[in-house]
């Protein structure tokens, strides 16, 4: 009985740590792609510790990372490229525009790794992405278009006339991506999964936050 219950702690403290890291992902990528990568494998380090100790490896994951060290082998025999270049984390080196191919997949063998959260900690991880996306739009179109704040202070900041440029007297929010369709089309995913799973009773509550937000956002994309 101690035994079983020294497990579900285990299993309890491992899935809180689990919440703990993937709360601030959403924000990694505006400290840049290197350090992002580093919170990415960090990440991955404690997904195999977790692993490690329950001693069960999806095969799923394994047969996956497989296929990925074999296409990235693959690749770098072809091009024949040389150690220097397999560190070369510049916007176009190797190592970087690996890791950018190969990203998806490994963010769908870092869910398989990761431990199961409770149905309480999904929910609280969904809304507060939700609350991330939708505050990201509407808190950055205020303080540009209200407050007078430069768009170049943006985290999301990037050289896009689309953006530094008013249409109709106002400015485009940045976001969270730095793209008003991927801002807005992730918004929309995020406002289906409240909707749908999370809190079903409140749909109309998310679905005005939501439609506010996408008029702000200005995407047609996202309509």
């Amino acid at each position: 009985q101690h035994l079983a219950t020294a497990r579900i702690s285990m299993k309890i403290n491992f899935s809180s740590i689990a919440l703990f890291l993937l709360l601030p992902l959403p924000f990694v990528h505006w400290v840049g792609d290197a350090k992002s990568a580093i919170y990415i494998a960090l990440i991955f380090a404690f997904a195999a510790v977790f692993r490690a100790r329950s001693g069960k490896f999806p095969k799923q994951a394994i047969d996956l990372l497989v296929l990925l060290l074999v296409y990235l082998g693959l690749v770098a025999l072809f091009n024949r490229v040389t150690m220097h270049e397999l560190r070369d984390f510049s916007s176009s080196g190797h190592l970087k525009l690996s890791y950018q191919a190969t990203l998806l997949f490994m963010v769908v063998i870092l869910l398989t790794l990761l431990p199961r959260l409770s149905n309480a900690q999904s929910n609280r991880l969904f809304s507060v992405y939700y609350a991330i996306l939708l505050t990201t739009i509407i808190g950055e179109w205020v303080l540009v278009n209200l407050l007078g704040v430069s768009s170049t202070q943006m985290p999301a900041y990037r050289n896009s006339p689309a953006y530094y440029e008013a249409f109709e007297g106002f400015y485009r929010p940045f976001g969270l991506t730095g793209n008003a369709p991927v801002n807005g089309s992730i918004l929309v995913l995020a406002t289906w999964i409240m909707v749908f799973f999370v809190h079903p009773t409140r749909d109309k509550y998310y679905l005005s936050l939501t439609l506010l937000a996408l008029i702000l956002n200005n995407s047609g994309q996202a309509f």
